[in-house]
């Protein structure tokens, strides 16, 4: 019979349900693959409905639901299920687990704490290594399993403890023996040796596009474009949005579990990060890695509604053709000629694909249209700013009689909040 949802579950039920087994780890694929696993003791399947697994730094943070049956084992994949090629997860979740080490917390529906694992000074078991998972022994302790990638939805390399039914046998003590014992060898000692930092500056990842005034409300068309130019996808978890002004929460970091392809153009817009884009006296966005540091930024001075700042190989210049999550496309806007009034019109340039510039590109430059030069430092982060300065149309000619004059200056490496 299944528990009911928000009951106290009997004291038999809540000893039966444990964890018991943590890829935290990942696996040889993707350090990104980390799997955790429950397992039923008991003689009832049990409704998971309401329950709950946390870690007490809030990530991963699990609502679970499903069922367990008697006897068997629930599978938790991270992000998707190809976590465990080969296996289906019974529930998916997000959230990366610390190499460091997690508290973890299982309670039912009714809020009882049913299994608490303290790692909080290190995961007693399992090898970041050769992927050899975390299991449960017998004796209710931890283990490396034998097996690497462990044995996901099934049981442990040493079978997990039964309820026992009579006593275990007592054996009888030895005779004293006058030869001395044999050595022994020390049991081996697990090291977990921290995951190293990824180099984010060698990361293809890019600001590509720009709506600060959209045609209509700008809280519902603005945007921020970044692109993966690398040939691997990207997990975008903890990098950070931002600009100049700032928001008053600070940068907005981009949620976990969040993965750009190759090649791919992602949008984010003002719904979702807050982050606003001034019209008439100019912005100024940034990237930022996980460290905090500047990986790219771009500057305007100011913009026109309807018009993007798109890149293209490299440079920054205005086009009326907005296209978020898609490649940029490139159009020629027509002059005015101020002494005839005649007007010239270009044919637009063919779509531009990922901006083919490396994060480490330098970025001092001295700007045509003025005598300032650009500030840098060597500790700035490698950023690829660019600043874009539109003339304005008239109020009587088409917005695609916009002047772009683009002109390149640096940006500093840190901007307020």
């Amino acid at each position: 019979m299944a528990a009911l949802i928000g009951a106290a579950l009997p004291a038999s039920a809540q000893e039966s349900v444990v964890i018991n087994e943590i890829a935290w780890m990942g696996t040889a694929a993707s350090t990104a693959d980390e799997w955790i696993e429950l397992a039923n003791f008991g003689s009832e399947a049990l409704d998971l409905s309401g329950w709950t697994l946390v870690a007490q730094d809030g990530t991963p943070s699990i609502s679970l639901s499903g069922s367990i049956a008697a006897g068997g084992y629930f599978l938790l994949e991270r992000t998707d299920d190809n976590t465990v090629p080969d296996i289906t997860a019974d529930q998916i979740y997000t959230g990366a687990l610390s190499n460091s080490g997690e508290i973890l917390t299982l309670k039912d529906a009714g809020g009882a704490v049913l299994h608490t694992i303290d790692a909080s000074s290190g995961w007693p078991a399992g090898d970041n290594t050769t992927k050899q998972t975390m299991e449960r022994t017998t004796a209710g302790g931890w283990q490396t399993s034998a097996d690497v990638g462990g044995t996901p939805r099934a049981a442990n390399s040493q079978s997990p403890p039964q309820e026992e039914t009579s006593p275990p046998r007592q054996e009888p003590e030895p005779e004293p023996s006058s030869q001395e014992p044999p050595l022994q060898s020390p049991p081996p000692v697990v090291v977990n040796e921290p995951e190293p930092t990824p180099d984010y500056s060698a990361m293809q990842i890019f600001l590509s596009e720009l709506l600060p005034d959209p045609e209509g409300r700008d809280t519902e068309g603005e945007f921020i474009e970044l692109v993966n130019a690398g040939t691997t996808n990207i997990d975008l978890s903890g990098w950070q949005l931002a600009d100049e002004d700032g928001n008053t929460t600070g940068p907005w970091a981009i949620p976990s579990g969040t993965l750009l392809a190759a090649g791919e153009f992602r949008a984010f817009y003002y719904t979702q990060t807050k982050v606003t884009l001034n019209n008439k006296d100019g912005d100024a966005v940034r990237l930022l890695d996980p460290t905090g540091r500047q990986h790219d930024a771009v500057r305007y001075t100011e913009s026109a509604e309807g018009l993007a700042l798109a890149r293209f190989d490299g440079a920054w210049e205005w086009t009326n053709r907005p296209t978020p999550g898609a490649p940029n496309v490139r159009t020629t806007m027509t002059m005015t000629n101020d002494d005839n009034n005649d007007t010239t019109t270009a044919a637009a340039a063919p779509t531009q694909q990922a901006p083919a510039v490396p994060a480490s590109s330098p970025a001092t430059k001295t700007s045509s249209s003025s005598s300032k030069q650009t500030k840098t430092s060597s500790e700035q982060a490698p950023p690829l700013p660019q600043d874009a300065t539109p003339s304005l149309p008239d109020e009587e000619n088409d917005v695609s009689q916009l002047s772009a004059n683009i002109s390149q200056s640096g940006l500093p490496s840190y901007l307020p909040y």
